[in-house]
């Protein structure tokens, strides 16, 4: 799903601390269609003017006071290029860049290169991918902080390669949320692998991140550009991928360099009149394997008025024809599967619920002749996400963080926030975006340009390559 939902998905719980984790994409270009995508990240002398503040009441409820910012986007074309300052207490205490992640399950990850089967290594990650949703499944929407341009968050997860970490019942505490122990000792056992989190804003106007995920002994990595657009209808807001964002690249190093392109499908966001925000999927996701000219193609479907079904899922895994282009395939809906591809799989299920996966016999040549139900192919439960819990991130201590780090960066607001002081912690919150939008002036005025640290300059193909020597913190 689309990452920095950061002006949009404003919590109007009672409770600012509730605990939640997650990840997307991030907001918009300028509407210069023919201007180099890095051209377009330098701001003008408009962007850089202050932003407007948004106040509250003292006895205000957190949902009257959504109306009134609701107001000012209703009708805007992209509410994430819109430039409001939120008060503290209609906020989350956690940074942006920690928030959106999509490594609620690194144990997945670290085995999609495992299966020798090509339909197996798809399955795999289509696990991981669709894990990443379960900070969807049973929690409310959540507001970050805004991440400052060259913000940066490391963290890292240690797995047991032989442990079975698949099913839990444990409902999620959640552990990934700024409040959450800082510690990063842990056992080096010699089955456990690490899996490591990099992320870097790159970009503020309009709010790009790029991030890295890897496992250095399986020889997997996934990245991509984080960048969304967002508009307000009227009683529900929609998300989709930014101009950006291209998906999340997976590589299997150890397999020829095996590529997944895996696309964000769109979201709405629901519940505005209740106060109670809730996140639907719509469209098609998809995952595409150009080597092995294999796809996944997921689309979601909300059910009619009266049925108590929400939030289904169907879909197929297709070995398409070769020369086929992946651009091609991510336009292709269900229906637009032609004869000529081979189904291999079919999925079916709630992915609040649970997916089912059904591999299709070999007699199934055709898309037409497998779209047909076969009793002789068994039905198997593929994930279960309200069994589910993220397994917890770990990250190096405050005393350890460089002043470009999240945390760092936002400690002094989160720590009053926990205090309920939140006077003080939006006024300390719109002086550390005040201090950002002078450095901001002052690169200008010198005629000088945002250098990333962690990661190369902004890609054309969303395919972010992190620097030789970046000051990677995990």
């Amino acid at each position: 799903m689309p990452s920095q939902t950061a002006d949009l998905a404003v919590s109007p719980s009672n409770s600012v601390i509730e605990k939640q984790n997650g990840h997307a994409a991030s907001s918009a270009s300028n509407g210069n269609e023919n201007a180099h995508p890095a051209d377009l990240l330098q701001p003008s002398p408009s962007t850089l003017s202050a932003a407007e503040n948004v106040s509250v009441e003292p006895n205000q409820s957190k949902v009257s006071a959504m109306f009134g910012i609701l107001k000012k986007v209703m009708g805007v074309k992209d509410i994430i290029n819109l430039r409001l300052s939120l008060p503290a207490q209609l906020l989350d205490p956690i940074p942006n860049l920690e928030h959106w992640n999509f490594m609620d399950r690194p144990d997945f990850f670290v085995r999609m290169s495992d299966p020798e089967d090509p339909l197996d290594r798809m399955l795999n990650v289509f696990k991981w991918w669709i894990a990443k949703d379960i900070k969807h499944v049973e929690y409310r929407v959540c507001k970050p902080f805004n991440s400052i341009l060259g913000e940066q968050f490391f963290c890292h997860w240690d797995v047991n390669s032989k442990e079975d970490q698949s099913i839990s019942t444990e409902t999620q505490p959640n552990g990934n949320t700024a409040t959450a122990t800082t510690t990063s000792a842990n056992a080096d056992g010699e089955d456990n692998l690490r899996v490591e989190y990099i992320t870097e804003q790159i970009s503020h106007h309009p709010p790009i991140s790029a991030y890295c995920y890897r496992c250095k002994e399986k020889n997997i990595e996934a990245v991509g550009l984080d960048h969304m657009s967002a508009k307000f209808s009227g009683i529900s807001a929609t998300v989709s991928p930014g101009s950006y964002c291209h998906g999340t690249f997976v590589t299997l190093k150890n397999r020829d360099n095996e590529m997944y392109q895996c696309l964000h499908a769109p979201a709405t966001v629901a519940g505005w009149l209740t106060g109670s925000l809730r996140l639907h999927f719509t469209d098609c996701s998809h995952i595409i394997c150009a080597d092995q000219n294999m796809a996944l193609i997921l689309e979601y479907k909300e059910g009619g008025w009266f049925s108590k079904a929400k939030d289904l899922v169907e879909g197929k895994i297709i070995k398409y024809e070769q020369g086929t282009l992946p651009k091609t395939v991510e336009g292709w809906k269900l229906k637009d599967i032609p004869k000529s591809a081979k189904v291999l799989a079919t999925i079916s299920g709630s992915w609040r619920g649970q997916v089912f996966v059904t591999k299709v016999s070999s007699s199934g040549n055709s898309s037409s002749a497998s779209s047909k139900k076969n009793s002789n192919n068994p039905k198997d439960l593929f994930i279960e996400l309200p069994k589910m819990k993220a397994l917890e991130k770990l990250v190096k201590p405050l005393g350890e963080q460089h002043e470009l780090e999240s945390r760092k960066v936002w400690n002094p607001v989160i720590e009053k926030m926990l205090n309920n002081q939140f006077g003080e912690a939006t006024k300390a919150k719109r002086a550390i975006e005040d201090a950002q939008r002078q450095k901001a002036a002052d690169r200008e005025k010198m005629g000088e340009k945002f250098v990333p640290q962690i990661f190369e300059p902004l890609p054309d193909n969303g395919i972010p390559v992190l620097l030789p020597n970046a000051p990677i913190n995990v």
